[in-house]
């Protein structure tokens, strides 16, 4: 809190930046979600209309994007490390894991991305099913997998949540 006093404005900025990343690769995955050949896409998103194999086309893009988000959050850490350690920082710091050892930040990036999809899968199948066959019955199945899948992710994804920090305070480490 100290560190951050009259540094705000670098550390909203880079926040948004961040934010603006993750908003287009989201906006990004909706729209290839609602996509189909030969219709009006933009109708499809705005109303929600969801191809089924745009759906799968949309997890694979999000499970790319989600790993390129976690390099980001790499260098959102170091950001924030070196100006709680009084060290230089700049909004460049963002990148840090494309430039510096980017192998072992992908690696922790696939795991953390990996594992979020792995208990996820039951409840992306369920939303598959669902868009072939909509009944209430996939939609509650849906719901089901989708909870229990954050309640075993959320402890796992916690206990990895450190790693860039480690990593970026001991670059001895392995990934």
């Amino acid at each position: 809190k100290d560190r951050l006093a009259g540094n705000y404005s670098e550390a909203v900025l880079m926040t948004l930046i961040y934010g603006v990343f993750s908003i287009i690769t989201s906006v990004l995955s909706t729209v290839l979600m609602c996509s189909a050949e030969g219709e009006n896409t933009l109708m499809r998103v705005l109303f929600m209309e969801i191809n089924p194999s745009g759906y799968l086309v949309s997890l694979g893009i999000s499970f790319l994007i989600s790993i390129l988000l976690g390099l980001l959050q790499a260098g959102m850490a170091f950001f924030y490390l070196n100006m709680a350690c009084k060290q230089p920082y700049s909004l460049k710091d963002l990148f840090i894991a494309f430039r510096v050892k980017p192998g072992k930040y992908l690696l922790i990036s696939l795991v953390i991305a990996a594992i979020r999809f792995f208990f996820a899968l039951p409840g992306y199948a369920c939303d598959y099913f669902y868009l072939i066959n909509p009944t209430d019955q996939w939609m509650l199945l849906s719901y089901i997998c989708q909870i229990v899948g954050q309640l075993v992710t959320i402890p796992i994804v916690l206990a990895l949540a450190q790693s860039y920090r480690l990593l970026l305070d001991y670059p001895s480490l392995s990934a």
